[in-house]
């Protein structure tokens, strides 16, 4: 009894609780990111594909948010969320109802009992009745006889309006509604992480496409460059010129080379496919103009200046995080709830009588209205379960909060180092190719006045093709970076 009574008082002291919003712990995240960029700009667009200036690009982006399909089921999703919302909702309003019904009944009469059981005394009648009874009619014995002959059959017609009203007394209901509110939240959130994963992956796969075109035309021009250089190795070589050694070596890079192109081919199809399904589209009914984009691009002007710690707020995965946190506060709330008696009013009015000709009619009318007080008793291991489970539910979804925004800071910090190293990298290669083109320049100069031989001419050739393939390849790596960053600071939505 006495454990009965402190649990009774724990509970209704918290329930007190149950008209609070869930708290949600502060978070301590530093005020700005470890790794700092130099040049940046502050005139970009939010919505940062735009940033590019390429205009097939931006056709892309736009018709895959409107055409693919993982994305429309993610806003389809919202709708549906919205819909228990309005039911939940609901749920504060009485219930109303109407209802007709028409039956047939039957009863056995009281004589056929009588017969197999303990006779009784008569009921008291009227002083009218019993002399009435005294000298017994033909016609009462007839109408008697007949009542038991029919078997006691009549007719019930019956026409009621009832309402029954739940008093939220402990805020269950109000709970409900904002628990499918904040649900509502976390597929928004969950729609713009969709939205946001599919603009980052239809850019990227677009600017690797356009790497592999312009590779695939590259290694084209090495593969014609090491075949020349192999035939002329080919020629030393029978001429005694050179060893074995070199004309395998010069086998070797056109076999390579040739490997490498028959890859980036395979990779460009699979490409190709991928970017049709992100838009929505067939490959066979799918189509791509190639086009190198990367020397137009300003590397050094498309990120955003002054990155503050806190617009990762903004983050759609860590609004999905803290919106669930609150769903699953309002749902512990709920069960905690269950624990506590539920107060129902309820009413009815209506008319029953044996004939349709008089249904609606004063002395045929009914109505009944009372409140109704209900406690499960024998219960409370299931109450106490899903009030446990919804707490551990409630507690999980708090460490997914705080691992969502822990990695968050991993992602930024991540891209930023990542673009920070491989943009120096660019500058190198940059330096590199401009090496090798004037080193080119030299030869085929050379080889035009007869002072180098061919053999000269084709390797600076081949070395200033690999340049550029080594150029191309580290230009896509700092694009990707750069989508990255976008993506990892939450981008490309509406404010």
């Amino acid at each position: 009894m006495r454990k009965l009574t402190v649990l009774t008082g724990v509970m209704l002291l918290s329930a007190c609780s149950l008209y609070e919003k869930p708290e949600v712990p502060a978070l301590e995240v530093p005020d700005d990111f470890k790794v700092e960029l130099n040049f940046t700009n502050p005139y970009l667009k939010n919505e940062w594909w735009e940033n590019f200036n390429d205009e097939t690009l931006n056709a892309f982006v736009e018709q895959a948010l409107e055409e693919n399909y993982n994305y429309q089921v993610a806003l389809n999703n919202i709708d549906i969320a919205q819909t228990y919302v309005a039911q939940n909702r609901s749920y504060l309003f009485p219930q109303v109802g109407a209802g007709f019904n028409a039956s047939r009944n039957k009863f056995v009469p009281d004589e056929f009992f009588g017969a197999f059981s303990t006779p009784t005394a008569p009921p008291p009648l009227d002083p009218g009745a019993q002399a009435k009874s005294a000298t017994p009619s033909s016609s009462a014995a007839s109408n008697s006889s007949s009542s038991f002959i029919n078997g006691g059959i009549f007719d019930v017609n019956m026409v009621s309006a009832y309402a029954s009203y739940e008093l939220d007394v402990w805020n269950q209901i109000r709970n409900s509604v904002k628990q499918a509110a904040a649900v509502v939240r976390v597929n928004e959130a969950e729609s713009d992480v969709i939205k946001l994963t599919l603009v980052s992956n239809v850019v990227n796969t677009y600017f690797q496409l356009m790497a592999l075109y312009a590779n695939r035309d590259n290694l084209t021009e090495q593969h014609h460059a090491a075949l020349s250089l192999m035939q002329l190795v080919e020629v030393q070589n029978r001429s005694g010129l050179i060893d074995a050694s070199s004309l395998y070596n010069a086998q070797i890079q056109a076999e390579s080379i040739l490997i490498a192109l028959q890859q980036i081919k395979k990779q460009q199809q699979i490409l190709e496919y991928m970017l049709a399904y992100l838009l929505g589209e067939y490959p066979e009914d799918f189509a791509i103009k190639p086009h190198n984009h990367f020397n137009t691009l300003p590397y050094t002007e498309l990120i955003p200046e002054g990155i503050p710690a806190q617009m990762l707020a903004l983050r759609p995965d860590i609004q999905s995080a803290y919106f669930q946190v609150i769903s699953y506060g309002y749902l512990e709330k709920q069960a905690l709830a269950n624990f506590l008696p539920t107060f129902t009013l309820t009413g009815g009015y209506g008319y029953a009588s044996s004939t349709f000709s008089n249904l609606i009619n004063n002395s045929n009318a009914f109505w009944d209205y009372g409140l109704g007080i209900s406690q499960y008793v024998f219960d409370y291991a299931v109450r106490e379960s899903q009030y446990d489970r919804a707490g551990e539910q409630f507690e999980s979804s708090i460490l997914s909060y705080q691992n969502t925004v822990l990695n968050a800071f991993l992602e930024v910090n991540t891209a930023l180092v990542s673009y920070q190293e491989d943009a120096i990298a660019l500058d190198a290669i940059k330096k590199q190719k401009q090496q090798n083109t004037e080193l080119f320049s030299i030869s085929d100069a050379q080889y035009q006045a007869g002072l180098v031989n061919y053999t000269v001419y084709l390797t600076n050739e081949l070395n200033l093709l690999q340049s550029e393939y080594n150029l191309v390849n580290q230009q896509l790596m700092v694009t990707q970076d750069i989508i990255q960053i976008y993506k990892a600071l939450g981008l490309g939505l509406e404010s």
